[in-house]
């Protein structure tokens, strides 16, 4: 553990890690399960966001302060709602297409 309270221990950096490696393998099991189709959505759903999330692994290093980690989550939900928008924008404009087409 390191004396600086701002600074990331060796057991929080693993805690971390382990997590993210967890919701993406969790997800993936979601995905590739033939059982439920609740499962199958949140695993999709759970695989985009680990993917995301993945990008902050590197930050997940003993010594690492805590607020670049905390920077670097702040990335991922920008770059989340950024693209939830964009989702969203592309099928309203197919909706406006669609009826403009009738």
């Amino acid at each position: 553990m390191s004396d600086n309270p701002t600074l990331m221990g060796a057991r929080e950096a693993r805690n971390y890690r382990f997590a993210i490696l967890g919701l993406c393998i969790l997800s993936l099991i979601f995905v590739f399960q033939p059982f439920s189709l609740t499962l199958f959505s949140v695993g999709c759903l759970g695989v985009i966001c680990g993917g995301l999330v993945f990008n902050i692994m590197p930050f997940c290093t003993e010594g690492t302060p805590r607020r670049k980690l905390l920077t670097g989550v702040g990335w991922v939900v920008a770059i989340l709602l950024v693209m939830a928008l964009l989702a969203s924008a592309a099928a309203y404009g197919y909706i406006l297409y669609l009826t403009a087409s009738r």
